[in-house]
């Protein structure tokens, strides 16, 4: 299970926004191994995963996400029914063992994402409905329809299974405070220092570059924002 000692800020408090990581957490997490999903990967075992990158060298993009969609439905399905949390530093863990299987490759990325959200939201749900919802809908093309509907017809678990998708929104969000140095929005500082021509802002990007370039260098952490980006479940409304 997780690690009680991470750093995590729950809910976000006013007096609580504005504290980074540090790099010596950032460097330990990448070492940590104790996570559920680390464990469900190890039991799998190295060459299981060896053998599903290497089936997912194709040329066609969509054979790529579906042989990844089926090479991790064991992981799908080993992960439902654990209790498990998903903070800044245990993503960064996950991830980082991600990258031992897979190197920088996205889309085993993005199943990975789209597995956690899907088993983290419904957790706290007990209606059968929302239960291996990775299997049922998101291993096949059809699934978003699926998903689309099963929101509709329950509504109310919709709304408590994307709130639960804020809290993963909100470690994303530390591990990008971390990584650029800043909260501000790089689209709208991007705005304002190139179409408004403001001065401030184009100083405060030059500080976000140099950041990323000391805390970054690999762009490991950006490839975590991608990922999930792409690859967490999102309301069909």
């Amino acid at each position: 299970m997780s690690n009680p000692g991470y750093y995590y800020l729950k809910g976000k408090e006013s007096s609580d926004i504005n504290k980074m990581l540090t790099r010596e957490q950032v460097e330990t997490a990448k070492q940590n191994r104790s996570h559920i999903a680390i464990e469900i990967f190890d039991s799998l075992g190295d060459e299981y995963w060896k053998k599903l990158a290497e089936s997912a060298k194709v040329e066609d993009n969509q054979e790529v996400q579906r042989v990844y969609a089926k090479g991790f439905l064991p992981f799908a399905g080993a992960l439902e029914g654990n209790l498990f949390t998903l903070n800044p530093l245990e993503i960064i863990s996950i991830w980082s063992k991600k990258r031992e299987l897979f190197e920088m490759r996205p889309y085993p990325g993005y199943q990975l994402a789209t597995i956690l959200s899907c088993a983290y939201g419904a957790q706290s749900l007990e209606s059968k409905k929302w239960k291996n919802l990775f299997t049922r809908l998101f291993s096949s093309s059809e699934g978003r329809d699926s998903f689309r509907d099963l929101c509709k017809k329950d509504a109310a678990s919709s709304k408590i299974f994307f709130n639960r998708l804020e809290e993963i929104r909100l470690s994303l969000s530390d591990i990008a405070h971390y990584r650029e140095g800043t909260r501000e929005s790089f689209v709208d500082l991007s705005r304002k220092a190139y179409l408004e021509k403001d001065q401030l802002s184009l100083k405060k990007l030059d500080e976000i570059e140099a950041r990323i370039k000391e805390y970054d260098s690999d762009g490991f952490l950006g490839a975590i924002s991608e990922n999930w980006g792409n690859g967490m479940i999102r309301a069909p409304y």
